[in-house]
């Protein structure tokens, strides 16, 4: 085996350490993000759902919810990835707003133009949409944050982690021509989870058991990924000579 010379120790040992901070960068500015959430990131959720019923119409944004009659008057459907949903909503005197949907149903992709709508206002926006004995939220609807930055500290951090050990096992083993299988495998185990942690997410929804139910998931996902690796890393084919070694 050829031993690496001085400078391509060096250029091996700064592209690991480029590498480690750049990993330990996003891992920490995701864990940071989630744990500031943890303490209120429910909190415009919470206060929607305690709102009470307005007794008259608001004249201006307010913390009672106020359920109003409007009119479809345009309706934009897509399954883009990147784009939105969007309807046009009317009410009485002719004053439109301008709504957004993340999915296409299941109320709006059953609406079409000067179809009747029910539709909750509070703090000023269009929180949800109901007809024909369904509902369904806006883009303007309070979400619990803690859940989506669960979701994507569970998609980056563990794949960050595997990363980090790659590059520290990297340096420790820097007179190394080249990296081993299992670091090749760890770093591929990194980038195999990052997507198995969005699919979980993708999967399961918008379930009220969701945190648990991506952990359960990913777990599984993970696991699989990790044999993978594993089998990738440990798997050696036989050669020609061991065969003819074994048979005499």
């Amino acid at each position: 085996m050829n031993l690496p010379s001085p400078e391509e120790k060096r250029r091996f040992s700064r592209r690991a350490v480029v590498t480690l901070l750049i990993a330990a960068a996003v891992v920490v500015i995701v864990v940071v993000a989630f744990v500031r959430a943890l303490p209120d990131g429910d909190r415009e959720l919470r206060a929607y759902q305690a709102a009470q019923p307005c007794p008259s119409a608001p004249d201006a944004p307010a913390e009672c919810r106020w359920t109003q009659e409007f009119t479809i008057s345009d309706i934009y459907l897509t399954k883009a990835r990147n784009a939105d949903n969007s309807a046009v909503l009317t009410d009485a005197d002719g004053t439109e707003w301008e709504t957004t949907y993340s999915s296409r149903g299941p109320v709006l992709n059953q609406l079409d133009e000067g179809d009747r709508v029910t539709a909750t206002l509070w703090r000023g926006r269009v929180i949800e949409i109901a007809a024909h004995g369904r509902s369904q939220n806006t883009n303007d609807a309070p979400v619990d944050l803690r859940e989506g930055r669960f979701a994507l500290a569970l998609a980056v951090v563990p794949p960050g982690l595997l990363v980090m050990a790659a590059c520290v096992w990297r340096l420790v083993r820097r007179d190394l021509p080249a990296p081993t299988r299992g670091m090749a495998a760890t770093l591929g185990l990194a980038g195999a989870l990052f997507p198995v942690g969005i699919f979980a997410r993708l999967m399961v929804g918008d379930r009220s058991d969701s945190p648990w139910a991506v952990v359960a998931l990913w777990a599984v996902l993970a696991a699989l990924a990790a044999v993978t690796a594993y089998i990738c890393a440990t798997y050696t084919k036989k050669t020609p000579d061991a065969e003819a070694g074994r048979t005499d």
